[in-house]
């Protein structure tokens, strides 16, 4: 029977993978410490970094006054370097240089917070510049805002400008980059309404630890003591020739990790179009200017020999507008009113017995955070007129804080419907203009082609400003174009592009942890895998299938969310200089080629991870932390020409192609069954794809992948993989109720590495054995693995030897004979992809030495395991056999 053409396996090219601090840490089994990090955000920006603009150039373009620049500035900072040992000894002389200036308004204030950690991240800046008077988002009201009475106005200013309890002289600070706890003095014991105390103490007693919060800042300057120290390049000849950080050195990337980390947390804990910050190097300083697209790095200048231009930087800071000190205008600060409407609107839901309960709504109320009023303009659902208009939400804390600098930074709130009193799902973020259509024309395209288990949106559109004109203008970032290479000679980095500012308004949804059982967990994969199915014979791929995008409703039925990296197949476009999305869930294909096109076949499969990863996570197994590895293994390569890419996919790979018995076991027979199942199937469609015997159902391997019930039925002996599904839902042995809290919670590296003799299971109370590796650090789990693996091959292979000699006499070859040809030839293909510079570590580990050094597993051994597979299986019916 005929079956409808099967899509390529994405042999083409695409844009490099490169992984994100934000794209893995989400999903990561183990938190990193700020200090670990830094390393993975400068590799992370490698191609973000833009520039070297003049500075005062950058002055004049980016802080805009309305007002004449006085022609001299009395200013001198030569004594930030006198007698200064340690990077500490410059704080103080700075400020004081700043102060004596007087350069500042009254509104701001320059202060010492090196010995002051921000209250939630923990970050410390060396430096930091507040507003004492009003919040920065109390600015100029938009287009999109109607201003308040004057009561209310004058509330929100109160409740900003509130001052916190007078902090000890002394203060027990925990250093985060360095996991040490010191006693320093705060330098801001007199300047208290910068400093917060932790909740809980009462007036007058000693504080753990001084704090601030990252809503109340308006820049901060890193500082090094020693020219070495800076991140970029100083030779501006040679830009066009070479990337502004082509530093190498520990410390410059030391530096460059610094900078992106601390401009991580600021742009996430703020509504900001983009932020400006200093580093001081030496006697040298630079302004950099980062937004969602990269960031612009200015040329190096001495502050000492030049003055003025510190100078005249602070003085037009202090006076120009919020907005072009980067602020979202459409999102002020709420009027205590109407944080009190979102507070009762969340109580009275999550006391609503009849709703299905939401994970992390406490999180979305955190009362360390500000509330805001955001603006979202577009044409509503219920639109009678179809004419775009605006709408208000009241938000405080994203369920997620973005964790990268630059990107999509999406954040995901609850949110209050200021005119229907309705608690809404509200998504901020940044959408790449290179042409891709916006989400809110995706979920239009995939409405009116009848795409199942879509989200309900009731609005989306782009943020708009207005200009001089009163015109809208959507609000995009600027570093693209102020880095043209044709202008003043200046290098835009590779990975640089616009970004534009998007938001989606939706029905509430539910993370699959607030699943009931665990038939509505094989429910919602089911609805996905049929929603991305159906997409695709519309040309749409999703693109970025992940466990925080697949979803329920409140009826518990799975929704596939977040089209916003969602492109149309037929399109042809140029690729990005880079790709991200979430590690954990993406295919094997993609991760063991960074440069592969995306297909449907990829969005199944994340599908099937997606499903794996959340049945660990919140039902009983004896899967333990290590079993999480084959998520998180990665390796980093160098881009040819600019930066760095990412591949991996070898550590699923290798679950899959364990031996059946080896999968995690799950309690309930149910789904351990569905979830065993589509990993078969799976395993098949990456069996054919290895060439060979297998090549010839590779589409049949496909079209069980990617079957609907309003196909022809698949030939073969297998079941589709959404039938398959669709049986398991019909079985009548689910348990009622039995998901549980997640049993493997994000901890610190150090907890796994130093719990080596203890299984997770035990120490979560678990009722089932573990069965998998022990507690171990990442790479000794990789390590132990493939040692076993090794010795299993060898024990495998020895079997077969002797099968094979007793079922083919007479050919002249011993099962040896043939299986050392195999290996000869792999290891051959191997050898000829390495003189072509291939940086392949696909080479078979012959004993525990070499089995240690590996962190995939050898695609000899996989090749040698394959034909033995086949030979054992090739009489029995569970090979699919196309019909002549």
């Amino acid at each position: 029977m005929a079956t409808s053409t099967p899509v390529d396996t994405g042999t083409g090219t695409s844009s490099p993978m490169k992984i994100t601090v934000n794209g893995v840490s989400q999903h990561q089994a183990s938190k990193k410490k700020a200090v670990d990090l830094r390393e993975k955000f400068a590799e992370e920006m490698i191609g973000y970094w833009g520039g070297a603009m003049d500075p005062l150039e950058f002055l004049r373009t980016q802080l805009v006054v309305g007002e004449p620049v006085p022609k001299k500035f009395t200013a001198d900072f030569k004594t930030v370097l006198k007698g200064a040992k340690v990077e500490n000894d410059m704080y103080e002389p700075f400020i004081d240089a700043v102060n004596n200036a007087n350069v500042l308004t009254e509104d701001f204030d320059l202060r010492n917070t090196s010995n002051s950690s921000e209250a939630v991240t923990k970050q410390r800046p060396d430096v930091s510049l507040f507003r004492t008077t009003s919040a920065p988002e109390e600015g100029p009201l938009s287009s999109q805002e109607s201003a308040p009475d004057d009561d209310t106005a004058s509330q929100a200013s109160s409740e900003l400008t509130a001052l916190s309890d007078e902090l000890s002289s002394h203060d027990i600070d925990v250093d985060v980059d360095n996991g040490v706890a010191s006693q320093t003095r705060s330098s801001d014991s007199n300047h208290s309404e910068y400093l917060e105390q932790d909740t809980g103490k009462a007036r007058g007693q000693d504080a753990s630890s001084s704090e601030w919060k990252w809503h109340k800042l308006e820049l901060w300057i890193e500082f090094k003591l020693h020219e070495s120290a800076d991140g970029f390049r100083k030779d501006y000849d040679n830009i066009q020739d070479l990337c502004l950080d082509h530093m190498e050195s520990y410390a410059a990337k030391e530096t460059r990790g610094q900078l992106a980390s601390y401009a991580a947390k600021q742009l996430a804990h703020q509504h900001r179009r983009f932020i400006i910050s200093i580093l001081v190097t030496g006697k040298f300083a630079r302004f950099i200017l980062f937004d969602r697209g990269g960031a612009q790095v200015t040329r190096h200048f001495d502050y000492t020999k030049k003055p003025h231009i510190l100078a005249e930087f602070f003085w037009r800071y202090a006076r120009t507008s919020d907005h072009h000190r980067g602020y979202d205008l459409t999102a002020p600060l709420a009027t205590p009113a109407e944080q009190e409407a979102l507070e009762t609107a969340a109580t009275n839901f999550k006391n609503d017995t009849s709703k299905r309960k939401l994970p992390g709504l406490e999180t979305a109320l955190d009362s360390r955070f500000p509330c805001y009023k955001l603006s979202v303009k577009g044409i509503p659902l219920d639109s009678e007129t179809q004419l775009p208009e605006t709408r208000h939400y009241i938000v405080r804390s994203p369920f997620w804080h973005p964790a990268s600098p630059c990107g999509r930074a999406t954040r995901a709130y609850v949110a209050l419907d200021v005119a229907s009193k309705e608690l809404v799902f509200l998504k901020d973020y940044w959408r790449p203009t290179d042409g891709r259509p916006s989400e809110a024309e995706v979920y239009a395209e995939l409405n009116a082609a009848n795409v199942p288990h879509l989200p309900h949106v009731l609005l989306a559109g782009d943020v708009v400003d207005q200009d001089d004109r009163d015109v809208d203008v959507p609000q995009s970032t600027t570093s693209d174009l102020f880095l043209e290479p044709v202008q003043n000679k200046l290098f835009k980095s590779p990975g640089i592009r616009q970004y534009r500012h998007h938001r989606v308004v939706q029905t509430l949804l539910y993370p699959l942890k607030s699943a009931k059982n665990s038939r509505e967990l094989v429910k919602a994969i089911h609805n996905a895998t049929e929603c991305v199915v159906a997409a695709s014979k519309v040309e749409w791929l999703h693109r970025d299938v992940s466990g925080m995008n697949v979803m329920l409703d409140e009826d518990g039925e799975g929704v596939l969310n977040d089209w916003d990296h969602a492109m149309k197949s037929s399109i042809e476009r140029t690729p990005a200089y880079s790709r991200t999305g979430t590690w954990q869930f993406m295919s094997i294909q993609l991760g063991r080629n960074p440069y592969k096109a995306h297909d449907v076949f990829d969005d199944v499969e994340s599908c099937l991870w997606v499903f794996l990863h959340a049945a660990i996570h919140f039902f009983e197994s004896n899967a333990s932390y290590s079993t999480l590895d084959m998520f998180d293994h990665s390796e980093e390569g160098r881009h040819a020409t600019y930066g760095s890419f990412t591949k991996g996919g070898n550590a699923k790979r290798n679950y899959l192609f364990d031996d059946q018995e080896n999968y995690v076991k799950f309690s309930s027979t149910a789904l351990h069954k569905a979830v065993s199942e589509a990993a078969a199937l799976v395993r098949y469609y990456h069996l054919t794809l290895t060439g060979g015997d297998f090549r010839e159902h590779l589409p049949s391997a496909q079209q069980l992948l990617i079957w609907d019930p309003s196909q022809p039925p698949v030939p073969g002996s297998r079941t589709p993989l959404l039938r398959h599904l669709a049986q398991m839902l019909e079985r009548n042995d689910w348990p009622a109720s039995d998901t549980v809290s997640d049993i493997f919670p994000r901890v610190r590296e150090t907890v796994l590495t130093k719990d080596n003799d203890k299984d997770k299971s035990a120490r979560v109370g678990s009722t089932i054995t573990s069965q998998s590796l022990p507690m171990q650090s990442l790479k000794e789990v990789l390590d132990e693995r493939n040692r076993v693996a090794a010795a299993s091959d060898r024990r495998r292979r020895k079997r077969s030897a002797e099968g094979e000699e007793d079922n083919e006499p007479g050919t002249g070859d011993s099962g040896t004979d043939k299986r050392r040809r195999t290996l000869t030839g792999s290891k051959a293909s191997v050898a000829t992809r390495r003189g072509t510079g291939s940086r392949s570590t696909d080479v078979e580990p012959e004993g525990p030495a070499q089995a240690s050094g590996s962190r995939e597993t050898g695609a000899a051994r996989e090749q040698a395991s394959l034909l033995r597979r086949s030979t054992r299986k090739r009489s029995t019916v569970n090979v699919v056999q196309q019909p002549h």
